[in-house]
């Protein structure tokens, strides 16, 4: 089966990711994050590989059944990307990207470093 729209909303998911559009946060399960939108739901998770792991995008409907499991290996068997290490390397970065917004990284580290400006030396 083609994969042209699969592969369509994963750029289109790390684009917006990355311009900190999306509004990634915790899931239940550890590890994996998800973004809601109007009426269905988008996770994204890891698995363990033969070779590592690989990158996991679930879409759950607006019942919150499973509809579609997505994964950087059968994105680079059927879709060509022009990007640095191919599917898993965007959806690697994806994953990163949504578990440091879900998780405030970009927070924690501001508070560290006005804590550590703020430290008088001694």
């Amino acid at each position: 089966m083609p994969l042209a729209k699969q592969a369509k909303m994963v750029e289109k998911l790390a684009e917006l990711t990355d311009a900190g559009a999306i509004d990634w946060k915790p899931s239940v399960n550890e590890g994996t994050f998800q973004v809601s939108f109007r009426d269905n739901t988008l996770r994204i998770t890891t698995r363990d590989s033969r070779d590592g792991f690989d990158i996991v995008i679930q879409l759950l409907n607006g019942n919150g059944e499973l509809v579609e499991t997505i994964t950087d290996v059968e994105l680079a068997a059927d879709t060509p990307i022009d990007e640095p290490g191919g599917w898993f390397g965007l959806m690697s970065d994806l994953y990163e990207n949504a578990r440091r917004k879900a998780l405030g990284a970009d927070k924690v580290l501001d508070e560290i470093i006005a804590d550590l400006d703020s430290t008088i030396p001694f």
